[in-house]
């Protein structure tokens, strides 16, 4: 799956609501924080094994987590261990 029928599908499904929200996710190459053995499943909306035990969080949870920060135009998210 390519990032914009990710994008289009947690739409569709409810997950991403806000412009913002969906402008970050649009920006932000979710391919470069998983393992290259992993890059083809990045925006597949399924956790991705990163090693040493630890996953990257599905594509819906992501959009349900920044949903909910109500963030503004200067608001920075990282994510670490969710």
């Amino acid at each position: 799956m390519e990032k914009e029928e990710l994008i289009k599908k947690l739409i569709g499904e409810g997950y991403l609501k806000s412009k913002k929200v969906i402008d970050a996710m649009r920006s932000i190459p979710r391919e470069i924080f998983v393992p290259k053995r992993q890059r083809k499943f990045a925006y597949e909306d399924i956790p991705l094994d990163i090693g040493y035990g630890q996953t990257i969080s599905a594509p819906h949870m992501v959009a349900i987590m920044l949903e909910a920060l109500n963030l503004d135009e200067k608001s920075k998210v990282l994510e670490i261990g969710t």
